[in-house]
């Protein structure tokens, strides 16, 4: 694989309205920062852009380059490859309102021992070990109910539910805790 080695490197973020671009002169350290109107004389087209790359887009983008590049450093490098070092693209996408799901509560829904995974020693004073059973999130059914101690796992989190405290799958797969009244 060839490396390009380039004296400039080129960071672009497309935006709906306006286009930022970042020239680094990697020999001098040198920054040129520039923003140009994305959709010149109509910024309302922007969200008509159907986000394809063409030759006379890129054309025309390295041709604004160089003329910018020149009214500041008095010269353009238009033999020189161009290298676009960063890229953002910015969407915006309809989609349909959240309506959460009930599910119905069983009858008598599957106990909470079904989910559990094991046991473990954890520390809520920082000095002495409470033992807490260990469940697994996704196997407790709506209805399940869990006394602390406990630690209940699930691909994104960690539920503790303290000793003193139960909780309760909801209808809508909430895992609701409560301190039990003493």
């Amino acid at each position: 694989m060839t490396q390009i080695k380039s004296r400039y490197r080129l960071g672009v973020d497309v935006g709906g309205t306006h286009t930022d671009l970042v020239l680094l002169d990697v020999a001098t350290g040198g920054l040129l920062v520039e923003k140009v109107a994305s959709t010149p004389k109509n910024p309302a087209l922007a969200a008509a852009f159907d986000g394809r790359l063409t030759a006379p887009s890129l054309e025309e983008a390295r041709a604004r380059f160089d003329t910018r590049h020149a009214q500041i450093h008095g010269h353009a490098a238009k033999d020189r490859p161009v290298e676009v070092v960063s890229y953002r693209l910015r969407l915006r996408v309809a989609v349909p309102k959240y309506v959460p799901r009930e599910e119905a509560r069983p009858a008598s829904p599957p106990p909470a021992s079904a989910a559990r995974k094991g046991e473990r020693l954890i520390y809520f004073d920082g000095r002495s070990a409470t033992p807490a059973l260990v469940y697994e999130r996704d196997g407790l059914a709506v209805g399940a109910t869990i006394e602390g101690a406990a630690i209940i796992e699930q691909f994104d989190a960690t539920t503790i539910v303290p000793p003193g405290w139960s909780g309760r799958v909801d209808e809508r797969q909430n895992l609701v805790l409560e301190r039990r009244k003493a």
